[in-house]
């Protein structure tokens, strides 16, 4: 009796040691680093230039910030338990069943990659440094953190508690540690949410500790720490782990992340109480209790996830707008244009109005999406308004897709193939031709090429030029507006996303992920919403499509966007100025005043140097790339203009 009572003031001891180290270390580089050095950080980070009060700041943070926990347990083992640090050490890299430990460690790891893949968004950053910092994450990170969070604290706390309180407690102890982040304006954490980090800390704890309690090995939780981390040198980090609140999709993934930590525990106790002989009948009641309510747990959990999909099933109805008038029309449906698939959406209330036909942004990008989403946009009050999903994208979309045939001849000769369908079908002489965004290349080509079939060219959102004098005033934009928001970690992701050539002049290295930043900046697809706002979050929700119509469309796009198509090589480098100076038809350009996607500055100059019958620029307020859905209202009555001035023709 006497050694268990000296056991238990030993445990007793070793915990309120470590805790206290903990807060005196914390104590030592809040002081040190928040309230004396912290100026010297931010000197550093706005002007690059290293003193030497910006070296004493990185040296503190190095030595004693993020390895506090391993000095607390360092000083635990030489004082109180009286070990060296080669055992200590040896204790950090025990590993008692390798293979068993590699599976569980490497199933972990596997799962949060699939993560970052699923719904990170890549940084730029070139591939190699991923492993290279997951192997300096392991001794740095990994091992500097999780000596004293799994090796010492989650531990000590599971012999006062039940599992389940330890984690949480660990959690909360954890979350807190980090906390003097949230207080560093050149910390990669400053701007996100802490709420969103404490969710993401109380997943990682229970995971964390899962793989402690099935492996016994410090190493396995350090390895799985350093390899999360390292995901950040590849991947918007903070986007991916601090976001609050997170997408529908991210948050049934954490929760099948925490389900599998869950699972893992529930195992791993149930193995080690078999192997335990003197456990006594109420503990085992105790812990079959545990495991049923578990079981019930993980069943729930399980049943919301198919009542999630059930609901999102039933929503994804494939149903577009229905009207009642006499004449109207409401019609999606795929045909086969020049031997590929073609998609069509048609929306009229009155079949006697003019044809107008919408092609697809991108390319290969369906927005109807939008029109299903905002109901305050009535262009088909109007006009029979026919959106064209072109071959194999949008609800066209068919796994015999072949990128080679994705070329500017075949899109163009479809486009004349589906005008002269249109023509016909409705009984017309000429409709309206209108692209948007990148549709735009399609529209004014046609218009170009076949005057004959068509009363006026509408550009909405208007391609001009692949050059760097478009990504100098993409550039200028955010570089204002996040200078603005004095948001420093934005405006070293726009730095990085640019190369300065000798004019002064920038050049963006990956187009999507400067467009990425661009919605940041609130001149994206949707003023003021990220890219999973404006666009991701409103194909999920989406009646128009089925859900294998949604995972169609992503498959399509990414074609379009990602794979080297003749038609990606055909639209560089162009400059609409220079190679379509004059049309034979009306035309109109219509932008939002903050769409710096396309920018309306070089779409008002390209009008002013156009030769037209008749031309005109509309600049809409309050709106980005996409005026016909945010500012409905302004957007329509400029269509109306247009349909007025062109009645004769």
């Amino acid at each position: 009796m006497r050694l268990k009572i000296s056991d238990k003031m030993h445990s007793a001891n070793r915990l309120v040691l470590y805790l206290l180290l903990i807060a005196v270390l914390s104590l030592f580089c809040f002081l040190t680093l928040d309230l004396w050095l912290l100026p010297y950080s931010i000197a550093h980070a706005e002007t690059g230039k290293i003193t030497a009060g910006y070296l004493l700041y990185a040296a503190i943070g190095i030595v004693f910030s993020t390895p506090g926990p391993f000095w607390a347990v360092l000083v635990i083992s030489l004082v109180k338990d009286r070990i060296s640090l080669k055992q200590m050490l040896r204790n950090i890299f025990k590993t008692e069943k390798p293979v068993h430990t590699v599976v569980i460690t490497g199933a972990f790891c596997a799962f949060s990659l699939v993560y970052a893949l699923l719904f990170g968004t890549p940084n730029g950053s070139p591939w190699y440094l991923f492993p290279l910092g997951f192997l300096i994450m392991i001794p740095f990170v990994g091992i500097a953190e999780e000596t004293g969070w799994r090796g010492l604290l989650q531990p000590e706390l599971d012999k006062r508690m039940s599992f389940p309180w330890s984690v949480l407690l660990t959690a909360a102890i954890w979350w807190v540690w980090h906390f003097s982040l949230w207080l560093d304006p050149t910390s990669n954490h400053y701007t996100d949410s802490i709420i969103g980090f404490g969710i993401t800390i109380f997943i990682w704890a229970f995971a964390l500790a899962a793989i402690y309690k099935a492996t016994k090995s410090i190493i396995a939780c350090a390895v799985y720490h350093a390899f999360i981390d390292a995901i950040g040198a590849v991947y918007d980090w903070n986007a991916l782990f601090d976001a609050f609140p997170g997408s529908l999709q991210v948050n049934l993934y954490r929760l099948i992340w925490l389900a599998a930590a869950i699972v893992l525990w529930v195992v791993s106790d149930r193995k080690q109480n078999q192997e335990k002989a003197e456990m006594v009948s109420k503990k085992r009641h105790c812990k079959r209790k545990t495991v049923r309510i578990l079981i019930m747990v993980i069943l729930s959990v399980i049943a919301v996830l198919f009542m999630t999909f059930g609901a999102w099933a039933i929503r994804s109805s494939g149903k577009i707008r229905q009207y009642d008038d006499e004449k109207s029309l409401s019609e999606r449906f795929v045909m086969e244009i020049n031997g590929a698939p073609n998609g069509f959406f048609i929306n009229s209330r009155n079949t006697e109005n003019p044809v107008l036909l919408f092609i697809s942004s991108g390319p290969g990008t369906d927005d109807y999406v939008f029109t299903d989403q905002y109901k305050d946009m009535n262009l088909e009050d109007d006009f029979t308004v026919v959106y064209w999903d072109y071959r194999w994208m949008g609800i066209a979309y068919d796994k015999s897709i072949d990128p080679d045939q994705i070329t500017l001849e075949n899109l163009l000769s479809d486009t004349h193939a589906v005008t002269g369908y249109l023509k016909e079908r409705f009984g017309k002489d000429k409709i309206y031709i209108m692209g948007f965004s990148g549709g735009t290349h399609l529209a004014l080509r046609a218009a170009e090429r076949y005057p004959e079939d068509y009363i006026a060219m509408i550009g909405m959102a208007q391609c001009v030029t692949d050059s760097c004098e478009r990504d100098t005033i993409m550039y200028s934009f955010m570089k204002d507006v996040f200078t603005e928001r004095n948001d420093r970690k934005f405006l070293r992701k726009l730095e990085a996303s640019v190369d300065t050539l000798p004019d002064g002049s920038v050049k963006c290295r990956d187009w999507l992920a400067y467009v990425n930043l661009l919605h940041d900046a609130g001149g994206g697809t949707i003023k003021d919403k990220t890219e999973f706002e404006g666009i991701t979050l409103p194909i999920i929700l989406s009646r128009c499509y089925t859900i294998k119509e949604k995972i169609g469309y992503v498959k399509g796009m990414n074609v379009y966007l990602k794979t080297r198509t003749p038609l990606k090589e055909a639209l560089e480098n162009f400059d609409y100025r220079r190679e379509i100076p004059e049309l034979q038809i009306p035309a109109y350009f219509i932008s939002g005043d903050m769409d710096y996607n396309c920018p309306w500055p070089l779409v008002e100059d390209y009008c002013g140097i156009l030769k037209a019958p008749d031309k005109d620029f509309f600049l809409v307020p309050d709106s980005a790339h996409s005026p016909l859905w945010e500012n409905p209202e302004v957007t329509c009555g400029i269509m109306r203009q247009i349909k007025e001035a062109t009645a004769e023709r």
